[in-house]
């Protein structure tokens, strides 16, 4: 190639490569200006549907204000004429305010009335702890057809002495407890013996009469004279000596009279108790259980309290059968410091002895 040839060359190739130098920026401005455009549109879509949806939201939550506020302003409404409207009447016969107040006047009034009873004598064989609580609620499910008949025996076939019984683990007696000039029903109560040695015998003695079932423990010598009494309801009361409602061997014209002291273990309180007792005869008593020969002892009992100096007084007197090793009758006074006097017949309506 010659040299003219050769510059030729050079210069076109100059010439076309100035061109190509030239032509490369404005290919590059054209593609930027492509990918801005591009670009600005999403961010401007992108704005627009944000925008949307914030003013849906928008009127969203005002629709449902609204109708919150419907909902609340009806339902003021509806309580507003219900405070309003008056009491529907009842079906019930519910007594006015004033029975009721005369009922609690009437309760209370009972209270005082019972506070104000003679003090109880502790249990013989047959008559209840003191302060017992068991309150009757329903008649005895075999209620005796007619009270205690009572009659005289030839003294001279019924002369015997009478030993201290032989009691036996389970033996059972039902005894009914009747005041018979209040026309209540009587408080029944089942006394079971548990438990037998040579100085006591233990009782179970549970009403049957009361819901709860009220239990209580009860210790005696093996003659029937009480040695303590412990009650469901917490009461502890030991007699000391025991307190002797029988003297054995019984035979007619038997005397014996006995001061015992009664503490209240949990208190501490005491009370005194004097017994002056008389066996006098043989009779023929007709209970609930049957008809029976018993030896028919008679007793007085001054019950002192230190504390108070009032002093309440009672009679007893008791049928003791040896058949059934125990009592099967009691008729009791008892008299207050004020005078006021109280009766009550505790009879067995049924028993089970063991041999």
């Amino acid at each position: 190639m010659n040299d003219l040839s050769q510059k030729t060359h050079e210069t076109n190739y100059a010439t076309n490569n100035e061109n190509s130098k030239q032509n490369i920026p404005i290919v590059k401005d054209e593609q930027s200006k492509s990918q801005d455009i591009g670009l600005y549109g999403i961010i401007r879509i992108a704005i627009a549907g944000i925008v949307i949806i914030f003013i849906a939201r928008i009127f969203y939550n005002y629709e449902v204000s609204i109708k919150s506020s419907i909902e609340r302003a009806s339902f003021d409404s509806i309580q507003t004429s219900m405070n309003q409207a008056p009491p529907a009447k009842s079906t019930t016969n519910t007594p006015p305010t004033q029975n009721r107040a005369d009922e609690f006047l009437a309760a209370a009034s009972n209270v005082d009335k019972q506070s104000s009873k003679i003090i109880q004598s502790p249990p013989s064989d047959l008559t209840p702890a003191p302060n017992q609580k068991d309150q009757a609620i329903e008649s005895p499910k075999n209620p005796p057809k007619s009270p205690p008949v009572i009659a005289p025996l030839n003294s001279t076939k019924y002369s015997s002495t009478l030993q201290t019984p032989k009691h036996v683990i389970g033996d059972t007696y039902i005894i009914e407890v009747v005041n018979p000039n209040n026309g209540k029903p009587g408080i029944v109560t089942e006394r079971r013996i548990v438990s037998v040695d040579e100085s006591k015998i233990v009782i179970q003695s549970k009403s049957l009469s009361s819901k709860q079932g009220t239990v209580r423990v009860l210790e005696y010598t093996p003659e029937w004279n009480l040695i303590l009494s412990r009650s469901s309801s917490g009461e502890e009361l030991d007699y000391s000596p025991p307190l002797k409602y029988f003297d054995f061997p019984l035979f007619i014209g038997k005397s014996w009279q006995q001061t015992s002291t009664e503490t209240n273990t949990k208190t501490g309180t005491q009370r005194q108790f004097i017994v002056k007792a008389t066996i006098t005869n043989w009779e023929s008593i007709t209970v609930a259980s049957g008809t029976y020969s018993g030896l028919k002892i008679s007793s007085t009992t001054e019950v002192l309290d230190p504390l108070t100096g009032l002093k309440t007084t009672g009679t007893d007197t008791t049928w003791y059968v040896p058949e059934l090793r125990k009592s099967i009758l009691s008729k009791t006074t008892q008299t207050n410091s004020n005078g006021l006097s109280e009766e009550e017949v505790i009879q067995l309506l049924n028993y089970k002895i063991e041999n």
